[in-house]
């Protein structure tokens, strides 16, 4: 195992008991502390970056359960909320916690956990990201759980049932056609990347979309969960948030800056094999 696996690795074992703190909060397990009610009234005011905060520091005394804690994240997170569908976030309600785990060889998986909900029976869902052995910019690989959809309730597929009648013996049949659907679930999805002299560009484009929203999900939303369920996270790489960054910082030394986002033509190279 590298030095920096071990090292992530590290930082991830202390950072579990905070993560857990969370869970607890989120699904009512336990009422928030006064430490934890002053940092936030801490974080509420210099933060001049918040679109809007309608968040009650004073209303959270004696509060079980944070009801939507991770959809309405997701929802504020600029990179997220663009792979998310308004038929999505009936079911991302029922999110209750989110963690993000090294695994070997540079890789990760997202960990979904769900209440019982309509939409499905699976109460985990686990995406597991396989990158390089040398490279960590280049995914391998993508393994994601099956869903287990209840009847009619599979939001990734759109399904149109047409009659037709045979022009010869005049009978009429039901045919049932399905029609794959943009969703956020559709990251559950497994893919393997294409032989480097194949060209598909569908599923090149799938397997950028899943390292987005993955490397999103694990260096933003999970770190900084409350602050964007408040709206006061500041992006720095996103937005008008970053081109304050970037004015503030013009003077500082070009390694303290965020790293630049790779054109898509050098991340569909990456892609392949």
């Amino acid at each position: 195992m590298r030095k920096i696996d071990k090292l992530e690795r590290k930082y991830e074992k202390l950072f579990e008991p905070w993560d857990k703190k969370r869970e607890e909060l989120v699904n009512g397990l336990r009422e928030p502390e006064e430490s934890e009610l002053g940092l936030l009234k801490e974080l509420e005011a210099p933060i001049e970056s918040a679109k809007s905060t309608d968040i009650d520091v004073e209303g959270m005394k004696g509060k079980k359960g944070f009801p939507g804690f991770w959809a309405k994240a997701m929802k504020n997170n600029p990179v997220i909320t663009t792979y998310l569908k308004d038929f999505d976030m009936p079911i991302l309600e029922s999110v209750t916690d989110i963690r993000s785990e090294k695994t070997e060889n540079n890789s990760y998986r997202i960990i979904f956990k769900f209440a019982p909900n309509e939409y499905f029976a699976n109460t985990e869902l686990v995406k597991t990201m396989v990158m390089d052995k040398i490279d960590d910019q280049i995914c391998k690989e993508t393994i994601g759980t099956e869903i287990e959809w209840k009847e009619g309730k599979n939001v990734t597929v759109k399904v149109t049932k047409k009659k037709q009648k045979n022009k010869k013996t005049k009978v009429v049949r039901e045919v049932t056609k399905s029609e794959d659907v943009e969703s956020f679930f559709n990251f559950f999805k497994s893919r393997s990347a294409p032989d480097a002299d194949e060209e598909d560009e569908k599923l090149i484009e799938e397997i950028e979309n899943d390292m987005d929203i993955a490397e999103e999900i694990a260096d933003a939303l999970i770190p900084q969960a409350l602050l964007y369920y408040m709206d006061l996270a500041v992006d720095y790489g996103h937005g008008e948030d970053a081109d304050k960054v970037d004015s503030e910082d013009s003077e500082e030394e070009t390694s303290h800056k965020p790293k630049a986002k790779k054109s898509k033509a050098e991340t569909k190279k990456e892609c392949k094999q």
